[in-house]
């Protein structure tokens, strides 16, 4: 005779799903990936952030830096001040016009100033902060023209943005 052979199964074991350990495991490579993903995106929203001020603070800058370099090219009599400012004056210091003017640059606190006849006016924006601003005058023969190299410090005054100093430096010469 033969032997029955009966098979019992057991529904407990033989379930089709998931255990809960795999969920758990599951669970914490998700959110390992997503925090590195969520973290790199921030970081990536941040050095934005800071490239868009700075570059807003450059092209401010460079506007005034233009402004001085153009009224520098035919200034008359230039000199420099002792507490780093540039003097000059608009006309020919023979000319008798009321139109002749002392024009004047220089930085108050953290931004810089035009003056014309002593009356001053800021020519740069409230959030971008000038920490350095010097006028060379390289030595030169009588003959040549008066030539003056600026070099300017700048940063952004913009909430969350700090450190990354801008320094731009240019060379003019006088026309007369």
């Amino acid at each position: 005779m033969k032997k029955a052979k009966f098979i019992i199964h057991n529904s407990l074991f033989k379930s089709s799903g998931y255990t809960l350990i795999e969920l758990l495991v599951a669970m914490s490579v998700f959110v390992i990936i997503t925090s590195i993903a969520i973290g790199g995106y921030v970081r990536g929203i941040k050095t934005s952030r800071q490239a868009a001020a700075l570059a807003a603070a450059n092209s401010n800058v460079a506007s005034a830096l233009e402004q001085m370099m153009r009224e520098l090219r035919v200034g008359f009599g230039i000199t420099s001040c002792p507490n780093g400012c540039i003097e000059f004056y608009n006309l020919p210091a023979t000319s008798l016009s009321p139109l002749k003017k002392k024009i004047t640059y220089r930085i108050n606190g953290e931004r810089i100033e035009r003056g014309e006849d002593n009356n001053f006016n800021f020519i740069i924006d409230s959030n971008v902060k000038i920490s350095k601003l010097v006028f060379e005058f390289p030595s030169l023969p009588v003959e040549y023209p008066t030539r003056v190299t600026i070099q300017i410090g700048i940063q952004t005054d913009e909430p969350g943005v700090e450190g990354g100093v801008i320094n731009l430096q240019t060379t003019v010469s006088a026309r007369n």
